[in-house]
């Protein structure tokens, strides 16, 4: 089970940005939004065309994947045209772009910008700390440019981090009822070891569990994949209880 788009939630949620709260609040394709907003496409047309390569529709939906998880880690307008094989005045365009649709999110970056600038460190949503004092302090521009970024990006992935482990901990009520153990933690996904005979309604417990560890402003979700042979060959949900 993988958290679905974790830090993009957390993103939304910390920046309170109205218009990534509604495509989330109602199960809108973010990355089909953000394109639509910077290409002018219109968003049933990315969501038609998208999985066709080569059209307009699947290159900006692709750019624009690109630029949500980019945002999220600070991307600079250097690395998006290195990325997406652009020139730097285009890359900008698309930053900019982005940011006036997602106002909420530039004055989130702003903020956490200036809070490094006056206080030295920031904070996850957690309570979490992390601190700047020497880069802040240093007379090196792209030490101190370096720390605004991960003063952005930091709160947005300590907390999708804690996050997971926090339902690790919740996880521990639920597990031992289904005869259920965790194998390993990678990223924002728990691999689990489960009996071949488990019932929907026991996965449904602990995908729950990890959805309900905290209340953002946009739904939590959990995504299941199921591999009853081998690593390579996944099953669908429905198909596995279908019979």
């Amino acid at each position: 089970m993988d958290y679905s788009q974790i830090e993009l939630r957390v993103l939304a949620h910390l920046a309170n940005d109205p218009v990534l709260i509604d495509a989330f609040n109602n199960g809108r394709d973010i990355h089909s939004t953000t394109a639509s907003m910077i290409s002018g496409i219109p968003y049933e047309r990315i969501q038609k065309y998208k999985d066709d390569n080569g059209t307009p529709e699947s290159i900006a939906r692709n750019q624009a994947k690109t630029v949500n998880f980019g945002i999220v880690y600070g991307m600079t307008e250097k690395a998006l045209s290195d990325n997406l094989r652009i020139s730097e005045r285009e890359a900008k365009k698309i930053i900019d772009d982005y940011f006036e649709g997602y106002p909420g999110i530039k004055r989130y970056m702003n903020e956490q910008h200036n809070l490094v600038r006056k206080k030295f460190y920031v904070t996850d949503m957690y309570g979490r700390k992390r601190r700047f004092h020497r880069e802040m302090k240093s007379r090196e521009f792209w030490l101190r440019s370096a720390a605004e970024r991960q003063a952005g990006n930091f709160p947005i992935q300590s907390s999708a981090g804690t996050m997971l482990k926090h339902a690790i901990v919740k996880l521990q009520d639920v597990l031992p009822k289904h005869d259920v153990n965790i194998v390993l933690q990678v990223h924002d996904e728990l691999i689990f070891d489960c009996p071949r005979g488990i019932s929907k309604e026991s996965l449904l417990e602990i995908k729950e569990t990890m959805e309900n560890v905290v209340e953002l402003k946009v739904p939590v979700k959990a995504d299941i994949d199921i591999y009853p042979e081998r690593w390579a060959e996944v099953v669908d949900f429905d198909e596995w209880f279908k019979e």
